[in-house]
């Protein structure tokens, strides 16, 4: 099994940003195939264990996706502060393999694979 490191350096070597390039929560599962790796910039990045190769699966910046849908209705202080926008946390649901829970340091989420 390959270290954390050793993913990140693998999986987001032609990344040019070096903000991508941190890795701040890494989820395995003995359910899924691949390895979830979520950056700093927001996104969440896989990494295919069967293959040993970077996936092309990603889940965009979901933290971008919420501030740009609340912007227009309410204005929060609160999810202005800095490190809100890092994600801290992924988890997987125990039962529903295509539910992952996303926990940044000013909210969290419920991503599920089936929504668009």
């Amino acid at each position: 099994m390959l270290s954390s490191a050793q993913v990140t350096n693998r999986c987001d070597n032609d990344v040019a940003d070096p903000q991508r390039l941190n890795t701040s929560a890494v989820m395995s599962s003995p359910s899924h195939t691949h390895v979830f790796l979520a950056l700093q910039s927001g996104e969440i990045r896989t990494y295919d264990l069967l293959c040993l190769t970077k996936s092309t699966y990603v889940i965009p910046n979901l933290w971008n996706m919420f501030q740009t849908k609340i912007a227009s209705s309410v204005a929060d202080p609160l999810h202005a502060l800095p490190g809100c926008n890092i994600p801290v946390d992924l988890v997987a649901h125990p039962r529903y393999l295509n539910l992952i829970f996303v926990a940044f340091g000013g909210q969290s989420f419920l991503r599920s694979n089936t929504s668009p």
